[in-house]
């Protein structure tokens, strides 16, 4: 079987076939890797090789011609015992541009017999040959000439470049046209599969606390819907800097936050970029600062704020803090008792050295799975087991 199959295919089309067997065992063999999006990347990237492989293989297929010698063969062969059959006997269909020669049916007759009868002939042929014989061959006009057929064209060319037109009984011709619409199938279901496996990836990523690769400004209830998010998540051994890259990840997401702490994580910006190539920012998030300057020191401003994505609220005060966070639950409340849903995940990031009881932490959490809201809680230190009751997620940053 694999010598016939090399015989199809040739070199190309068998390192097609291998290279979609080798995206298939990457999607099998790391379905549970903490990377798996990296060998899914990789997949892809077989398969779309095998695709590109499978389409050149399958346009050498369709070239392969029907070779016809076996039967023309047998039917010369056929032909000379029908000959043999018939010698002798005199031809009895007449036509009218038959000569007089012709109709002798001097099939079978030795030299020794036509010279005898060149008389015959000779004088027969006289009497009766066409007039468009008398005046000898005639040569055709060059510029009359018609021009060559596409067939001829394409052959003039596969010589010109020395090209071998490969040539296969019929039963083999077939078979070779069903297993290229097999490789192609399957090409193009492991390419589709590998495309499918690394978004689902991506979209679960996208929903984990966890920083997901390439962040885009996705967030929305549809995601929400299709890929349940944690609502209090545990972020122990938190430092500065990791707050910050946490706050930027959201924001590229698509989301918003309301971060309560004893000082302004980000005192030099003004705002955070959604969408960031390279260190070019686009789309600039603004962010507020409660109290400072122009800002309204009040709560319902801020959640106002956040909950029609317009900023993103940083309170930098440990004491309104915990006040707004208060506060908050009691808005919460009010929401969830009218059935309203924030659009985006609003993530609420309490980095204040107070921590927080397990039945506030379940509260939130009720209130946040019907509101769309998340709690964060920064730990500077290792929690203790006590600490970690009633979250969902413990992700060091």
């Amino acid at each position: 079987m694999m010598i016939k199959l090399y015989t199809y295919f040739g070199v190309v089309g068998i390192v097609s076939v291998l290279a979609w067997l080798t995206a298939l065992t990457m999607l099998v063999y790391y379905g549970r890797h903490p990377r798996r999006y990296v060998y899914y990347a990789r997949a892809l990237v077989v398969a779309l090789a095998a695709y590109f492989l499978g389409q050149v293989n399958s346009d050498r297929i369709s070239a392969i011609q029907v070779d016809r010698t076996a039967e023309l063969e047998q039917a010369r062969l056929a032909q000379i015992r029908l000959r043999e059959e018939e010698q002798g006997i005199a031809a009895k269909v007449r036509f009218a541009e038959d000569t007089t020669r012709d109709r002798l049916d001097l099939a079978g007759v030795s030299k020794d017999d036509m010279r005898e009868m060149s008389g015959v002939t000779n004088a027969a042929e006289a009497a009766g040959e066409p007039e468009y014989r008398k005046g000898g061959k005639q040569s055709r006009d060059p510029s009359k000439k018609a021009s060559s057929t596409r067939a001829e064209r394409v052959a003039e060319e596969a010589a010109g470049e020395d090209y071998v037109i490969r040539m296969l009984p019929q039963a083999d011709v077939l078979r070779a046209n069903m297993l290229d619409h097999m490789n192609l199938f399957a090409v193009a279901l492991t390419w589709w599969l590998c495309l499918v496996a690394l978004v689902w990836d991506y979209l679960w990523r996208f929903q984990r606390f966890v920083m997901s690769p390439y962040p885009l400004p996705l967030s929305g209830g549809w995601l929400d819907a299709c890929f349940p998010k944690g609502k209090a998540c545990l972020c122990p051994k938190a430092t500065e800097d990791a707050v910050r890259r946490f706050l930027d990840h959201v924001v590229r997401k698509g989301e918003t936050f309301v971060y309560l702490g004893k000082a302004d994580p980000l005192p030099a910006v003004s705002g955070l970029a959604r969408i960031r190539i390279g260190r070019l920012g686009l789309f600039r998030f603004p962010k507020i600062v409660l109290g400072q300057g122009a800002v309204p020191d009040g709560s319902s401003f801020a959640f106002d704020a956040v909950w029609f994505g317009r900023y993103g609220v940083v309170v930098a005060d440990p004491m309104s803090a915990m006040s707004v966070f208060q506060d908050l639950l009691d808005w919460l409340t009010r929401m969830r008792s009218t059935r309203a849903r924030c659009r985006q995940t609003v993530n609420v990031v309490w980095a204040l050295d107070v921590p927080l009881a397990a039945e506030t932490i379940d509260s939130f959490a009720r209130l946040a799975a019907d509101t769309n809201f998340r709690l964060v809680v920064m730990e500077k230190g290792t929690p203790t087991p006590d600490r970690q009751r009633g979250f969902d997620e413990i992700v060091a940053l």
